[in-house]
């Protein structure tokens, strides 16, 4: 192709004149600094004071606060609404608190004590023979 052919306009090719140059961006006032998105606002305003009456006195407490009090209100009052929300949170609570839980069978005498008692269910024999029994293992007793 020629010089000539490079600046003719067609399919995938814009003239020159309208090409950016090149260092030159696209977006040259982009998104100002410090403009804030949805999730910043909600979060302001769920963080904001505002006062409450619990018990006949009156304190501030955060908006979001105020909403978790109203909401487990509405639960023990047994309203769906309240009740369904409630539960909601707390499963999210849950889910993303149990990865930084223990685990309960993490020690090896934990897991071989339920083995134990595993194997003797399916056998039919509940209770505990004295050769079945483990000794505390554990150097801190009061767990």
């Amino acid at each position: 192709m020629s010089d000539e052919d490079d600046h003719i306009a067609r399919y995938q090719r814009p003239p020159r004149k309208g090409q950016f140059k090149p260092g030159q961006s696209g977006n040259p006032r982009s998104r100002p600094k410090g403009s804030k998105n949805i999730r910043t606002y909600v979060n302001e305003h769920l963080n904001k004071k505002i006062p409450i009456i619990e018990g006949g006195k009156t304190r501030k407490a955060p908006r979001a606060e105020a909403i978790a009090i109203q909401l487990v209100n509405q639960a023990a009052k047994g309203e769906s609404k309240g009740l369904a929300a409630v539960m909601s949170f707390t499963r999210e609570f849950d889910a993303a608190v149990s990865d930084l839980r223990p685990n309960v069978l993490s020690r090896a005498a934990d897991a071989a004590v339920l083995e134990d008692i595993i194997a003797r269910i399916r056998a039919g024999d509940p209770s505990p023979s004295p050769d079945s029994m483990i000794p505390n293992l554990d150097p801190d007793p009061e767990r």
